[in-house]
């Protein structure tokens, strides 16, 4: 039976996609990606993370909501090259929020949401900064911090946050490298000179590290308006630069998705090139992470609705003497409901991964691959039933066969 995003190999490959959930969501925001082979490694790999203490509520048994901060702190930076790339930290300092989400994971319901919160919300932040942009409650030369967003978060919302996750400016082009670029089409000749950001002609690039950054940080993005052929300022600054980031996160993730379910090692060594500049809550599990796996497994590079985004409601207006935006809670009520409801954990399977035998046969063109996934198979608990090379060649995609009457060890 051939493999898709909802067939039983990609829910027999979740229960390795750990390395791939921290970089995808982090990439977000996630956003992050790899299939990880043993368990062995995933806790390694979790051990190299940064852990930060920050006041999350324990998650509830049907699912978890994470706060993905993009943050804009220098503090990695230590030679010229990367001054030149990414600022000077003795000029730019402290830690800034250039993108807030909360993506809200339901794996017993197949749910998924991912709320952006526009920086410009106009917000009371607890803890002394009173009202100000949401994006205030993480600048840390203001006082704020990680533990102020999820006050904020909580405070005018009524929303509790479960886990922690940031990123900075080298993760994220570190993602991009790692899968060698991301297409994104431009449908009209635009610059930002803030950023650095160009592109001169309609058609789709194929971004890089650098380039992709640049274009989803865009706040200043000016274009070529071609009934006047003038040129004009995005009007929707913020919230455009959200549409963009959300669209970037879908088409990223849905490429390491797809590589990862095809190339087991390629999805390792992806998240491998990015977990050292991570940073997460100290609770932050094996449970979390797989949580995660089953929110994102569903994207693809073809089809980037896959996964809902949305950005809480909002209207323009002026407060403390500049150009805001109020949450419009009425709007976004229902929203808001779906922040704060999971749904009862499923009853757990007694099906146990030392019931299944499992064959593994190549058919990447890549020498050693079923060896090394029998290896990882066998790692988890799986009992080892022989490898080989599929006289078929190679496919395109990843297949599970299994015999009549075994269907229910299939999705294991």
């Amino acid at each position: 039976m051939a493999g898709g995003t909802g067939s039983p190999v990609a829910r027999f490959l979740s229960r390795f996609l750990v390395r791939f959930v921290i970089a995808l969501v982090l990439s977000t925001a996630a956003v992050t990606a790899g299939i990880v082979a043993v368990n062995s490694t995933i806790d390694s790999e979790l051990a190299r993370i940064e852990r930060i203490d920050v006041d999350t509520v324990p998650a509830p048994d049907g699912g978890a909501n994470y706060l993905v901060i993009g943050s804009d702190s220098r503090a990695f930076v230590d030679t010229p090259e990367d001054a030149l790339a990414f600022g000077d930290p003795s000029k730019e300092t402290g830690r800034r929020s250039d993108t807030m989400m909360v993506v809200h994971v339901e794996p017993g319901a197949g749910r998924t949401l991912v709320v952006s919160f526009p920086r410009d919300l106009w917000v009371n932040i607890p803890g002394g900064i009173g009202n100000a942009k949401i994006n205030a409650a993480y600048n840390s030369d203001l006082g704020g911090g990680p533990n102020a967003v999820i006050a904020t978060l909580k405070a005018n919302f009524d929303v509790d946050i479960n886990h922690y996750v940031e990123v900075d400016f080298r993760t994220f082009e570190s993602m991009v490298d790692a899968v060698g670029s991301v297409p994104v089409y431009i449908d009209r000749p635009v610059v930002d000179d803030f950023t650095g950001f160009i592109a001169v002609e309609v058609g789709c690039y194929h971004l890089s590290g650098p380039e992709a950054l640049a274009w989803v940080r865009s706040r200043h993005l000016e274009y070529l308006n071609p009934t006047t052929g003038r040129i004009e300022a995005d009007a929707r600054a913020d919230i455009g630069r959200i549409e963009r980031q959300q669209d970037f996160i879908r088409r990223l993730a849905g490429i390491v998705v797809e590589r990862s379910i095809d190339d087991p090692l390629k999805g390792r060594d992806i998240v491998h090139e990015v977990v050292d500049d991570l940073r997460v809550d100290r609770n932050f599990d094996k449970r979390a992470a797989f949580d995660l796996v089953e929110a994102f497994r569903s994207m693809s590079s073809t089809d980037t609705s896959a996964l809902e985004f949305v950005t809480f409601p909002a209207t323009e207006g002026n407060a403390g003497g500049q150009a805001v935006l109020f949450p419009d809670r009425t709007s976004g009520a229902a929203l808001l409901e779906q922040l704060r409801t999971f749904a009862s954990a499923p009853a757990p399977s007694a099906l146990r991964p030392s019931d299944v035998r499992v064959k593994v046969l190549n058919a990447s063109g890549r020498a050693g691959l079923a060896d090394d996934t029998m290896a990882a198979l066998v790692a988890a608990g799986f009992v080892r039933g022989g490898t080989g090379n599929d006289m078929r060649g190679r496919l395109a995609v990843s297949e599970v066969r299994y015999a009549t009457g075994a269907e229910a060890k299939a999705p294991s």
